[in-house]
């Protein structure tokens, strides 16, 4: 019993980890069409982007980050790695570019203090 436990656990952490990479991989792939076509669909649907295909990744990207996640920190620790540091750096600046920075950077601080 002890052996198909450690087995399905080996296989959880593979699948956790493929699917970082795939999600990653993909993300920094279609990065420039996933950004236009978030903050400027009609714009980029006149450019020719599938918007609705790029649109059905990412949510369905954040689905699968937000099921991995859950599994591996549980529901609160999802909840505050995904939204407070956004909180915290729309509170320290206003610049757009600026606050895509720091949020990560906060989030890393936190768990890496252990939020």
């Amino acid at each position: 019993m002890r052996n198909r436990l450690e087995f399905v656990e080996t296989m959880l952490g593979a699948f956790k980890a493929g699917a970082t990479v795939v999600l990653l991989g993909l993300h920094a792939l279609l990065r420039r069409g996933l950004v236009f076509a978030s903050f400027d669909e009609d714009s980029a649907r006149v450019q020719g982007l599938p918007v609705r295909a790029l649109q059905a990744f990412l949510f369905l990207s954040i689905g699968v980050a937000v099921a991995v996640t859950t599994h591996a920190v549980g529901a609160l620790g999802v909840f505050a790695f995904s939204v407070l540091p956004a909180m915290a750096a729309l509170a320290l600046s206003r610049r757009m570019g600026v606050v895509l920075v720091l949020a990560p950077l906060v989030g890393m601080a936190c768990g890496g203090g252990g939020y």
